[in-house]
């Protein structure tokens, strides 16, 4: 009896399933927000590299504007601010388009309103699209550092701006830098955007010195000011000029999750 010879099937395996997945597939990104100077910071890594792609931030918070620089790598981004529908769980999103290596930071900076320490808690999200079709995200942002009494770190210095987190938002309308002595005596008008409830002490400083103050409170947002000379403490300066300083104290209430006091200068001159 002739025997056969059986031969196993050959299987053929697609060329498809041996290739690697693409590193960006299969990406980690991570964003970690956080205060830098008077701005939030968000430090944006990933674990592969983005080419041509873009980086989202949506946030309950809103910004006029947002820049951005990279950092542990090369890499360069452009951003953007756009509105989020009204009733969804974000206000606004910060749009980074660029490249940078893997392992790169992203570092995202914005003035955002309201302050990112006060209510409501702050909450964001991030997506990334790596320019090669492929997407991470979204996934949560880490929580803003908001625990102690300043979230900024650091502390002021006499005559120099200081803000431990969000409390100044801009400048609504300037103090004047020149004015007479009857006119500071009258009061000079003046407009900032706060970004926190609180109380507000505005005094006038020569030498670092109070020479007049005056006193409000604020519920944040566009806040009337008056920067006043006393009548009583301060000399006459007749017949000759004398440099001051309009200086603005900014105690955050303490609902606002932090109570350090923010401070801001402007230049005044005052003529006799």
């Amino acid at each position: 009896m002739r025997k056969l010879l059986v031969v196993p099937p050959v299987v053929l395996v697609a060329a498809a399933f041996l290739v690697s997945p693409s590193s960006a597939a299969a990406a980690t990104c991570t964003a970690k927000p956080h205060d830098s100077g008077d701005s939030a910071q968000i430090d944006v890594t990933c674990d592969a590299a983005i080419g041509g792609g873009k980086v989202t931030y949506r946030s309950n918070r809103a910004t006029d504007k947002a820049t951005a620089t990279v950092a542990n790598g090369t890499g360069s981004f452009t951003c953007t601010t756009k509105d989020e529908a009204p009733g969804g769980d974000f206000d606004q999103s910060i749009v980074c388009s660029g490249s940078m290596d893997a392992g790169a930071t992203l570092q995202i900076r914005a003035q955002y309103g309201p302050n990112p320490c006060s209510s409501p808690t702050f909450k964001a999200e991030l997506t990334v699209e790596f320019g090669d079709g492929t997407t991470a995200g979204p996934t949560p942002s880490d929580a803003y550092p908001c625990g102690g009494g300043n979230p900024g770190g650091g502390s002021p210095t006499p005559g120099k701006d200081f803000d431990p987190g969000g409390v100044f938002q801009g400048v609504t309308k300037k103090p004047p830098s020149k004015a007479s002595v009857a006119a500071a005596r009258s009061g000079l008008k003046f407009e900032l955007n706060l970004g926190v409830k609180g109380k507000v002490i505005v005094t006038i400083e020569v030498k670092g010195k109070s020479v007049g103050k005056t006193s409000t409170s604020t519920k944040g947002g566009n806040t009337k000011l008056v920067a006043r000379l006393s009548k009583s403490k301060a000399p006459g300066y007749v017949d000759k000029t004398t440099k001051a300083k309009i200086h603005v104290h900014v105690v955050p209430d303490e609902s606002e999750g932090f109570t350090t006091p923010g401070e801001k200068y402007f230049k005044l001159t005052l003529t006799g």
